[in-house]
């Protein structure tokens, strides 16, 4: 017989401890792996596929798998006995509601479960791997101390929308936000008795040099007059005014020295209307409205449009309003939801088009509501025609084959209407499910070249557009993948289009699509062209702004300056020697212009209406 072997003190407890098995080790591999996993659902394959719908899908739907399967192994694989096998488990879920419930009032819950689940998780299991895979006595509540600690930073924090990279932003939520220190520190001046009493000074009128609306007077984001500094080391733009704004991801019209916004102020969507050359307010028109959504945040999306003394702007929850461009008053409004239009996920972001007598802008929803017209003067509806349930592009008029008509890109395709009554001429079929389409058509003669840089079949193609007795032929001349915008519009300079391809800056060439270079990282920044000059100015999505030649050879960067610090999405404006840019937070004006070489070349900008 073999003689009983005595049992150390510390092997009987690692038998005996209740909750343990024999082993007395916790097994926490699967837990690493379904961590790896996570990381890989949120955070690898969203990278690689982000505006698609399968990478939308991995990036929300990943931690919430992540979050279950980690369940599951704690309580049948992990060797967990007794009250140990449950408790942790209550304790997360519970933890992960909670935090959810104490969300700081606006932020995306749903970016705040992608980031919080799996790091949480992370929490637990380097709890365990501390207290040395056991769960006795003071190693139990380590563990628990550790994951109600984990969601107490969550607790602490907001999320504050996402870059162009769909990266969350995160803050104190005991800190205020921008808009809450703005709100705060600049009372909102009303249009009161002394404005009202301007109502007979000289209206409003468009100046050559002027930048009557989003992308400048033919939509193409072109600057045809201004001459600028090109050497921002010897001669840095100054800086001549700055001032904080509302949230707000729209551009800035510039016309008879005033300059015309939008942003959001607490409860109140804000059109306002700025002295270009100070900077001070001088009038405000509020709209009773708020819109928010996790990614861009919260303020409206479009840019004010300027025509025959009066300014249009299209809020983020569907407001269409006319306003009166030196005084603010009203003249009149319309709600685009009361007409059946459905608010996008992102909001209304495209900008009023004035065109013959008429406001024509995207409305959206089901039943042929893709745009719709109303009256300059009076704001009754005219006419309302399209199959576009989703848009972020503006309404822009074009020539193609001698007729004009009007360009709506949508996520069906591409339509034309003719401007009187809405009648449809031709349309484009190119479907796009579940997200969304931002960018403008190019047009040149007969031809169209439209792209997107979110869903299945990314890239761009070009289209020959004739005009065939009383109809119309569509033919898809080719289709490429060296082009992807996402919601950064391209510039053209001769045969060539200037671009972003996804968040790389590049140059392709019209005519059969071929990329030439791609090189330039700015973020998902915006692009214009000085054309006079033959140069891109780069609004760069982390505020900088830089000069790069319009040339197919190379990426030749001239000069960089940073005049905003934080993220910066809306496109940069050039008038009259002063560049304006914006984002959410600030509104800057930069004297950036040159002397001007002699030139017998007219200047004036033309105005297509």
């Amino acid at each position: 017989m073999t003689a009983p072997r005595n049992v150390l003190p510390e092997e009987r407890m690692a038998t005996s401890a209740p909750g343990l098995p024999d082993s007395g080790l916790l097994r926490t591999w699967p837990g690493w792996v379904i961590l790896a996993g996570t990381f890989l659902l949120t955070q690898v394959i969203p990278r690689l596929s982000l505006r698609t719908v399968e990478g939308f899908v991995s990036l929300v739907a990943g931690a919430p798998l992540g979050a279950v399967l980690l369940l599951v192994w704690w309580t049948g694989f992990s060797r967990a006995r007794g009250q140990d096998r449950w408790w942790n488990p209550l304790v997360y879920l519970v933890g992960g509601v909670l935090v959810w419930r104490l969300l700081f009032p606006g932020s995306d819950g749903s970016f705040l479960m992608v980031l919080g689940l799996p790091f949480v998780g992370l929490v637990w299991l380097l709890a365990i791997l501390g207290v040395g895979r056991r769960l006795d006595g003071i190693r139990r509540w380590l563990v628990t101390g550790a994951i109600v600690a984990g969601w107490g930073l969550f607790a602490l924090v907001r999320v504050e929308g996402t870059d162009g990279q769909i990266n969350p932003r995160l803050g104190w939520r005991f800190l205020p936000t921008a808009e809450e220190r703005l709100l705060r520190e600049d009372s909102r001046p009303e249009v009161g008795p002394a404005v009202e009493s301007a109502i007979t000074a000289e209206p409003v009128t468009l100046q050559p040099g002027d930048w009557p609306g989003f992308r400048g007077a033919n939509r193409q984001g072109r600057n045809e007059t201004d001459w600028i500094h090109t050497d921002w080391q010897t001669q840095p733009p100054r800086e001549v005014w700055r001032r904080r704004v509302g949230p707000g991801w729209g551009s800035c019209t510039v016309v008879g020295g005033l300059l015309f916004t939008q942003e959001q102020r607490g409860d109140e969507e804000l059109l306002s209307c700025y002295n270009a050359e100070t900077g001070d307010a001088v009038w405000r028109q509020a709209t009773p409205t708020r819109f928010y959504e996790g990614i861009s945040g919260a303020g409206p999306r479009s840019t004010p449009t300027f025509d025959t003394g009066r300014i249009y702007a299209q809020g983020a929850t569907g407001w269409l309003t006319c306003c009166d461009a030196r005084t603010g008053r009203k003249i009149w409004s319309v709600d685009l939801k009361a007409h059946g239009g459905e608010v996008p996920t992102w909001g209304y972001a495209g900008a009023p088009l004035v065109v013959d007598g008429l406001v024509v802008v995207f409305v959206g929803g089901r039943g042929q509501r893709g745009a719709a017209a109303w009256d300059q003067e009076t704001g009754e509806l005219r006419w309302m025609t399209g199959e576009a349930e989703q848009s972020y592009s503006s309404v822009q008029v074009s020539t193609i084959a001698g007729e004009r008509q009007l360009l709506l890109l949508g996520g069906q395709g591409l339509e034309a209407y003719r401007p009187c009554d809405g009648v449809r001429l031709w349309s484009f079929d190119w479907k796009i499910e579940g997200i969304n389409r931002d960018v403008q058509p190019i047009v040149q003669g007969n031809d169209v070249w439209i792209s997107t840089g979110v869903g299945g079949e990314m890239g761009w193609k070009r289209l020959t557009v004739e005009k065939a007795g009383e109809g119309w032929t569509v033919q898809e001349q080719w289709f490429q993948k060296t082009l992807r915008p996402y919601y950064n519009d391209c510039v053209v300079e001769e045969d060539h289009a200037y671009g972003f391809d996804q968040n790389i800056f590049t140059c392709v060439r019209l005519s059969d699509g071929r990329r030439l270079w791609r090189q330039g990282r700015y973020g998902s920044g915006q692009v214009l062209l000085l054309a006079r000059q033959k140069l891109l100015l780069i609004q760069a999505e982390s505020g900088e702004v830089a000069l790069v030649r319009a040339t197919s050879e190379k990426h030749d960067e001239l000069s960089r300056f940073a005049p905003l610090s934080a993220k910066t999405w809306n496109h940069p404006v050039v008038a009259h020697g002063h560049l304006y840019v914006r984002n959410g937070e600030e509104l800057v004006c930069l004297a950036v212009g040159g002397d001007d070489p002699p030139s017998d070349e007219s200047t004036a900008p033309s105005v297509e209406k």
